[in-house]
Parts: C-alpha cells; sequence; structure tokens
C-alpha cells in the first residue's frame, strides 16, 4: 500500500477491498502505519479513505434500491435472521441501527444494502453513516500509528523487524476475521 497512489488508496476502498478478503480494518490500519513511517500525509490518506468508503456504501445503497439480482445473491447468503433483525432496527431505530452496524466488521458491508431495501432516506443513511465512518477510519489510523510508535519504541535493534512483524500482525488480523466470515457464512447456511 506504501507503494499507491492516493488515487489507488480511494480506488481500493471505493471498489477493490470489496472483492479482497481482505478486512477494511486491517488495510486502514495499514495506511496508518505506513503514514507513521512517513511515507503518506496522515490527513490526505485519512480524507481519501473516508471518501472511498462512502462511495463504495452509495453505491451499494443505490444498487440495493434497484433491487439488483446482485443483492438477492447476497440476501441468499447471508444470515436470514440477521437481515430481518436489521430491517426491524432500521424501521423502528434508523440513526441508532446505522451507527451499531457501521461499526460492527461483519455488518458494516450489509448496512446500505439492508438500509436501501428497507426504504431509508439515502440523505438520513449517509450523513449518519458519514460520521460513524468518519469515527471509524481516524480510529484505524490512529490505531495503526500508534503501533508503528510501541513497536519503535521497544529498539533500535528492532528497526529491521518492524515491518516484518507489522505484516505478520496484520496477517493474523486478516485469518482472524476471515475465519469470522466463513464461520458466520457456515452458521448462517444451517439454519
Amino acid at each position: 500500500m506504501a507503494h499507491l497512489s492516493y488515487f489507488g488508496i480511494l480506488l481500493w476502498f471505493s471498489v477493490l477491498e470489496q472483492f479482497t478478503p481482505v478486512p477494511e480494518e486491517a488495510a486502514l490500519l495499514s495506511l496508518g502505519y505506513i503514514c507513521a513511517h512517513g511515507k503518506l500525509n496522515v490527513f490526505v490518506t485519512g480524507t481519501v479513505s473516508l471518501t472511498g468508503l462512502l462511495i463504495a456504501d452509495s453505491v451499494l445503497f443505490f444498487i440495493s434500491r434497484k433491487g439488483a439480482a446482485f443483492i438477492s445473491r447476497l440476501f441468499l447468503k447471508a444470515n436470514p435472521n440477521l437481515i430481518q433483525k436489521l430491517r426491524s432496527d432500521f424501521a423502528s431505530h434508523t440513526a441508532r441501527t446505522i451507527i451499531i452496524s457501521a461499526l460492527l466488521p461483519k455488518v458494516r458491508f450489509m448496512s446500505p444494502i439492508v438500509a436501501a431495501s428497507s426504504g431509508i432516506p439515502f440523505t438520513r443513511f449517509i450523513s449518519v453513516n458519514g460520521a460513524v465512518t468518519a469515527i471509524y477510519v481516524v480510529f484505524y489510523i490512529i490505531a495503526g500509528m500508534f503501533f508503528y510508535d510501541q513497536i519503535g519504541s521497544l529498539s533500535f535493534h528492532l528497526k529491521a523487524w518492524r515491518h516484518l512483524i507489522f505484516a505478520v500482525l496484520i496477517a493474523l488480523i486478516t485469518i482472524v476475521f476471515f475465519i469470522g466470515r466463513s464461520r458466520s457464512k457456515k452458521m448462517g447456511n444451517q439454519e
């Protein structure tokens, strides 16, 4: 990611990230780490990442509103109890449901889809989701920067190993999220 331009980061979060098993949390942590390393400007990186995530959420929202076949296939793969619970919560507590679903890794992808199919107005969805996503992006980028600083303070001798340690940590986070998603899909299929 250090070699990507800001346009590459925008492309990653708005399009490519949706089709890879790499969780966006791991990508945001990586960007924070890279920013702390001095390769990217943290403010521009955060803004571009946020913009990409909001573009992806908006596209999913509008595709869902049209009732595309792609969306019906997603609903078939998702846990029907989760979808029904989200629809119910969107109807009774719209803002609270948008906030909670924007912060939960497994639910975040489904949030714009269920919100649109539940008839939530786009302006309401994007305003609440945008504010929460901004907090989410800032948190993970700062966490990545903090990790870089903590590894740097361990020892000057670890400098050569710092990047490897971070890469292993990100790989472990990705594996944990991937296993969690696989288990939730299996549980959804069993029900």
